[in-house]
């Protein structure tokens, strides 16, 4: 495999996020935040734990497919991988995006059901980029009833 730049290494982590989300893979989003902090409102999440309880807390799964019905559309993703003062590889890194998501729910139709935007924190774990945090700003949300458990602010 040819060795990818740091920034191509992370967009795939934050769309491989938006992946797991519409699959409902809980255990793998645990599992991606395992030694990060996950600010969603609220107490911060840590833990692969408490952030896969997290989401099968919030995200309706229908039995037909074992997924929520969502294309999480991740846009407007911004870059920072820090300069390292060594000149060896980048230890650290943020993003900032946009996510609308869209959901096919009852009665055939794919309607937007919320957006927000979202502000990352990464570093190289063995030589991986691994989310170190990732805050939820600026909630809004449509039609969610058929996407959320819970209202957004309980």
């Amino acid at each position: 495999m040819v060795p990818q730049p740091d920034h191509v290494l992370i967009t795939n982590l934050v769309y491989r996020y938006a992946e797991l989300v519409d699959s409902a893979d809980f255990d793998a989003l645990g599992e991606m935040f395992s030694d990060a902090v996950l600010y969603a409102g609220g107490e911060p999440l840590r833990g692969a734990a408490a952030i896969r309880q997290n989401f099968v807390d919030w995200v309706r799964v229908y039995p037909d497919n074992g997924t929520p019905h969502t294309r999480h559309l991740t846009s407007n993703l911004i870059i920072e991988v820090a300069e390292p003062e060594d000149g060896g590889a980048a230890q650290t890194a943020a993003a900032r995006s946009y996510v609308t998501v869209l959901q096919y729910g009852p009665g055939n139709t794919l309607t937007p059901i919320f957006f927000v935007r979202y502000f990352d924190e990464f570093h190289r774990v063995d030589g991986a980029w691994r989310f170190a945090s990732r805050r939820y700003i600026e909630p809004a949300s449509g039609p969610a009833a058929d996407h959320l458990l819970k209202e957004l602010g309980d």
